[in-house]
């Protein structure tokens, strides 16, 4: 315990980073059957600790491609040296589609 609030003093993201890092750790452990209980179960931050907000993403469907365009930009691209970076753009929601007029 004194690991975990020590560091509040200093900097207020590592008592978090650890509380996340000794969870993860402890249900792996939990769930090979290493230990019997988690005792980071329930363990709450200490005080002087900003709760974080979760934060949720809107996606506006009309600005995103459809499953037909999307096919037409990755045939477009196939023989081309971006062809990767289109498919990694478009995995990771990178490309936004501000031509309206072709849906």
């Amino acid at each position: 315990m004194k690991m975990y609030k020590e560091p509040v003093k200093q900097y207020s993201a590592i008592p978090k980073r650890a509380r996340t890092i000794m969870n993860t750790s402890m249900r792996y452990a939990l769930s090979k059957r290493l230990i019997m209980t988690n005792p980071c179960e329930g363990l709450e931050l200490p005080k002087g600790v900003k709760k974080s907000k979760y934060y949720t993403i809107i996606v506006d469907e009309t600005k995103t491609y459809t499953l037909e365009q999307v096919k037409l930009l990755l045939e477009a691209s196939k023989e081309t040296r971006i062809h990767m970076q289109m498919v990694f753009a478009l995995l990771m929601g990178l490309l936004a589609n501000l031509d309206h007029s072709a849906q």
